[in-house]
């Protein structure tokens, strides 16, 4: 069986969210009021941006989800920093050429550097 995870920006307190099975109430910017918890009974309230796991793993084995900051490696030492985030059907990878290079998205070359949330600087 395939565990799709979640994990969850929490807007008001600036803080990532582990253990997160879902979110309910959302509004027209995609943001969450309500977050189901994984390991309690209780639910949380407040304003979160509900963030998907991707079900793939870096080189150093670090889970992707959405709004993850990546650096992709290519051959001759060359690096590329990029951002993955969710469009109506899918998500992606933005600020990888991939035609150009020549390749195609091999998370085993890539490397988890951040998020866009708590590390806005590496999107720069």
């Amino acid at each position: 069986m395939i565990e799709i995870k979640f994990r969850a920006w929490d807007v008001n307190r600036r803080e990532m969210i582990y253990g997160v099975m879902g979110g309910g109430r959302y509004n027209e910017n995609n943001d969450t009021y309500g977050l189901i918890m994984q390991y309690s009974n209780a639910g949380t309230l407040g304003k979160f941006k509900l963030l998907q796991g991707l079900l793939s793993r870096d080189r150093k084995g670090k889970e992707f989800y959405i709004a993850d900051i990546i650096k992709g490696f290519y051959k001759g030492g060359e690096t590329e920093i990029s951002i993955i985030k969710r469009s109506k059907d899918n998500f992606g990878i933005v600020g990888i050429d991939l035609y150009e290079k020549n390749s195609v998205f091999n998370p085993s070359h890539c490397e988890i550097i951040g998020d866009i949330y708590q590390n806005p600087e590496l999107r720069e």
